[in-house]
């Protein structure tokens, strides 16, 4: 089983969530980052990708081989026009993509009689939506528009991952539209 890449300690302004210094709280963001990390994962490389990678924590909860790490942590690779690009690996998007998550639960609340708003008495209502589209789309950013994006990595090292699926994640905006 493949660990979890980022943890609550990852998340940088302004991408911070809520309270993460209680403990609580910090064992909520880990449940979400690890649910939300094999979501990601499999959207931008697929089940088959996805299955290889874990096959390849094996022997642990990291994967041992170049092209996983590579493709986790970053590498600089020459393109196909001979240009040499610093590809800087999943973890940047994956945060925003926690980050996102994150927030999108803590905005709802589950209860006996269904999922509410929280009621927040002697407090005012802030709802998180414009740094959720925010960390989002720029996520979006990184993953396919940069000319180091993780979509041009994988395009240019298709014959290391050749069972790869892509799932096109596409801009929100703040109806999360």
């Amino acid at each position: 089983m493949l660990r979890n890449l980022i943890t609550y300690q990852s998340f940088v302004y302004p991408f911070i969530p809520g309270d993460i210094a209680r403990a609580t709280t910090q064992d909520k963001i880990t449940a979400i980052i690890t649910t939300a990390q094999s979501e990601f994962i499999k959207t931008l490389i697929g089940g088959f990708e996805y299955e290889k990678l874990i096959a390849d924590c094996s022997t642990g909860d990291y994967p041992t081989s170049e092209i996983w790490t590579e493709f986790i942590e970053g590498v600089e690779y020459t393109d196909n026009s001979g240009r040499t690009i610093t590809y800087p690996g999943i973890l940047s998007p994956l945060t925003k993509y926690c980050y996102s998550e994150i927030q999108n639960h803590a905005l709802l609340q589950d209860t006996s009689v269904g999922t509410q708003f929280p009621d927040m008495e002697n407090a005012s209502k802030a709802f998180p939506n414009h740094k959720i589209v925010t960390a989002w789309n720029l996520m979006i950013d990184e993953i396919y528009h940069n000319y180091n994006s993780v979509y041009n990595y994988l395009t240019q090292h298709s014959d290391s991952y050749p069972d790869t699926v892509y799932t096109r994640l596409t801009y929100i905006n703040s109806i999360g539209a």
